[in-house]
């Protein structure tokens, strides 16, 4: 049984980019590993919905799977290029507006939860009502794409886990890790910060 980190990558239209992973466990290659990867992200992309929620200058570029020591430091990595763009016509939402996918393993614990950033999408998935909030039809159509693509996922012999990097204080050893039972996409847009901070932004004089 050997474990995987995955990875998936793209660009905004602004000359951002976007990045999001999960940890996976199975006895497979890496190459094959990585070959249900790109798949199954490609195709949550690809979907008939998913990609009118991104605008086309939103897109996927590659994935990575790279196969992790017992510290959980990669070891060796195996890539596919991608050029999956989003169709959506309405304006991006904020670089680091995102819709977020919660994971939650049977540990009632902080370490045993985790989180997928998505990329940021158009105004066109928010509800009218409350800012900020999913439009439901919106949300109903992500959610039954991103439960495709994990199960696409573990079709391919790949079981998703988290990991916890340090000891806690509840005793638990480092590296120890704790399969995915439960995920949950969120219903409002949330903030990852990291994203966009390469960006040379314009500066006006006052």
């Amino acid at each position: 049984m050997a474990n995987f980190m995955h990875r998936a990558s793209g660009v905004f239209a602004d000359g951002g980019f976007w990045s999001f992973g999960i940890d996976s466990s199975g006895s497979v290659s890496e190459s094959s590993a990585e070959g249900t990867w790109a798949a199954a992200v490609a195709a949550f992309f690809a979907d008939t919905n998913v990609k009118t929620y991104y605008s086309t200058g939103t897109e996927l570029t590659l994935t990575s799977t790279s196969t992790a020591s017992a510290t959980w430091r990669q070891t060796t990595k195996t890539e596919t290029t991608h050029a999956v763009s989003g169709t959506g016509t309405d304006a991006q939402l904020s670089t680091r507006s995102s819709m977020v996918c919660s994971f939650y393993s049977a540990n009632a614990t902080r370490w045993g939860r985790g989180r997928m950033f998505l990329p940021s999408p158009t105004y066109a998935v928010l509800g009218t009502a409350d800012t900020g909030h999913l439009d439901a039809t919106v949300a109903g159509h992500i959610a039954s794409a991103l439960t495709t693509m994990f199960g696409s996922i573990a079709a391919g012999g790949l079981n998703q886990l988290i990991y916890t990097r340090k000891e806690t204080k509840g005793g638990v050893a480092p590296y120890t890790t704790s399969l995915i039972t439960t995920r949950l996409l969120q219903g409002k847009l949330m903030t990852q910060r990291r994203r966009s901070d390469k960006i040379i932004v314009a500066t006006y004089s006052v």
